[in-house]
């Protein structure tokens, strides 16, 4: 099955709403899927090292972000959930996670993004998805909807 086949029955299945989808041979660009209570990317938001420095290779990722909150004016307050995993010291966990999320914030806004439409939110190392406390799949961006207009 092809990506773009595979996109349109995940449409069809769960119904989702698709921004961005490109289909080439030389090169797919970045996609998001909003669902009920996030937006969801498919490429993570990462970071140069333990700093809030946004990695030049998260900027498509950011304009498709981007593009999709300008498209789904319904979503009217989107959390930016910064998290970290625990190879980074315990006592810069907290502040590293929200000046990530603050980033990405500040990042979108630079994007067109309202900034009454975004929150940034540093939920440390508390909230893990993987077994380890130190896999690097910890560290990450979450875009949570708090609030939606109804469609």
């Amino acid at each position: 099955m092809s990506t773009t086949a595979f996109l349109a029955a995940l449409t069809l299945v769960f119904g989702c709403a698709l921004d961005d989808f490109e289909d080439t041979e030389a090169e797919t660009e970045t996609r998001t899927v909003v669902v009920e209570t996030e937006v969801e990317i498919f490429e993570g938001i990462t970071f140069d090292g333990d700093t809030a420095a946004i990695a030049a290779s998260s900027a498509r990722t950011l304009d498709a972000v981007a593009r999709t909150l300008a498209g789904n004016p319904s979503i009217t307050r989107l959390q930016v959930r910064g998290h970290t995993d625990a190879r980074t010291e315990r006592a810069a966990r907290a502040e590293l996670s929200r000046a990530r999320a603050e980033a990405v914030v500040a990042r979108l806004v630079g994007l067109g993004g309202s900034p009454d439409r975004l929150e940034a939110y540093g939920a440390s190392d508390a909230e893990p998805v993987a077994a380890s406390p130190e896999d690097p799949a910890n560290a990450r961006i979450e875009l949570v909807i708090l609030e939606r207009d109804a469609d």
